[in-house]
């Protein structure tokens, strides 16, 4: 997990947020959500105008990393088989549409040494 983190009175977790280019913030933590696991992502505001009502956040490849870590972790926290084929099902079409090389989270896992 990230190592910014709080978990708040109800026992859910937000992570630090993840400043930006343009100031804004982006902030990933735990839905309350009874039916499913969910999570928020959000984008506060910044310097720069929202495009077309939509808040849009201008994100380094650090910040991506960053923002990437604590939605890894949400994923983390909340994996289940069913979970994990669908990430892997839309990880692996987009590998594909990019034209890179991809593994399943399990083969990657494994290293060179399993």
């Amino acid at each position: 997990m990230p190592e910014h983190y709080e978990v708040t009175e109800r026992g859910f977790v937000h992570w630090s947020p993840v400043p930006t280019t343009y100031g804004h913030e982006v902030r990933v933590y735990e839905s309350s959500a009874a039916e499913q696991a969910c999570m928020w992502l959000t984008v506060g505001p910044g310097t720069t105008d929202d495009r077309d009502g939509e808040r849009c956040a201008h994100l380094t490849y650090e910040q991506a990393l960053q923002v990437h870590a604590r939605v890894g972790a949400w994923l983390d926290l909340h994996r289940s088989e069913f979970a994990r084929a669908k990430a892997d099902e839309y990880a692996a079409a987009l590998a594909a549409e990019l034209g890179v090389q991809w593994a399943p989270t399990d083969e990657r896992r494994k290293g060179p040494h399993a």
